[in-house]
C-alpha cells in the first residue's frame, strides 16, 4: 500500500519538473534572497501531486501542526486527509537544497517516530545532485547548527553531495524504525526513490535509465 500510493505521488511530481527552470533543484540559484523560490513553488508541485491521489484523498493541508502533548512536534509541509478534515492519509516534507542535509535525521525522521503513528505514510524529498558540483555549499555549520558536524567537509560534499548526503542518513538511521518512511530525491529534472537500508541506491521511478 505505502509503496503504491508513493510511486503515484512522485509520479505526479515528476511530470511538473520537467517544467522548472534549470538549477531550481540541483543548485542554490533559487534559495537566494530576493530569490528564494525553490520551496515554496515546489510546494505547490507536492500539494498537487497530493491532491491528484483523490481516490484517497479528499482534503490536503499545507504546513500543518500535527503536535502532541509532551513537546512532541510534527509539522510536515503537506499533508493529505480524509473527507473528515482530521485523518491523516500522507505526510510530506519537502527539503530545498538549503536544508536536504543533516537535519533530515532530527528534523524530519525523529520527529516522525516521535509522533508515531505508523499508519500514515511519510514521504520526505531532497534536493541533491548526484555528481559532482563544483559550487555546492554547505550551510549551518556554526557551533550548535544542524551541520556543525560536517564543518571541513565541503570539498568532499562537492564531490557528489547525494552520496555524501544518503551515506550520512543510512548510518544515523540504521537503528530505526522506517517501514513507514520513504526517502525521494529530485537530481535536476528526475525523482528517483532512495534506499534508506545501508545497502541501500536510489531507483528511478519512471523509465528516465539509471542516473
Amino acid at each position: 500500500m505505502i509503496d503504491n500510493i508513493c510511486e503515484r505521488l512522485a509520479a505526479n511530481i515528476q511530470q511538473t519538473l520537467l517544467t522548472v527552470p534549470e538549477g531550481f533543484h540541483d543548485s542554490f540559484a533559487y534559495t537566494t534572497t530576493g530569490r528564494n523560490l525553490c520551496h515554496p513553488i515546489t510546494l505547490w508541485i507536492v500539494a498537487k501531486a497530493v491532491e491528484s491521489l483523490n481516490d484517497i484523498v479528499k482534503l490536503v493541508g499545507i504546513d500543518v501542526r500535527l503536535n502532541k502533548g509532551g513537546g512532541v512536534k510534527f509539522q510536515p509541509d503537506v499533508v493529505g486527509f480524509k473527507d473528515d478534515g482530521e485523518t491523516p492519509i500522507l505526510c510530506v516534507d519537502f527539503e530545498s537544497p538549503n536544508s536536504s542535509d543533516a537535519r533530515i535525521v532530527r528534523k524530519d525522521v525523529e520527529a516522525y517516530l516521535a509522533w508515531n503513528d505508523k499508519t500514515v505514510p511519510y514521504v520526505i524529498i531532497t534536493c541533491l545532485p548526484n555528481r559532482q558540483s563544483p559550487d555546492w555549499e554547505l550551510r549551518w555549520t556554526a557551533t550548535s547548527q544542524y551541520n556543525s558536524a560536517h564543518v571541513g567537509q565541503r570539498e568532499k560534499i562537492r564531490e557528489n553531495p547525494f552520496m555524501y548526503w544518503s551515506s550520512f542518513w543510512r548510518s544515523e538511521l540504521a537503528d530505526k524504525d522506517l517501514s513507514m518512511i520513504r526517502l525521494f530525491n529530485i537530481d535536476g529534472n528526475q525523482i528517483c526513490e532512495v534506499r534508506l537500508s545501508p545497502s541501500g541506491v536510489n531507483r528511478p521511478l519512471l523509465a528516465s535509465g539509471e542516473r
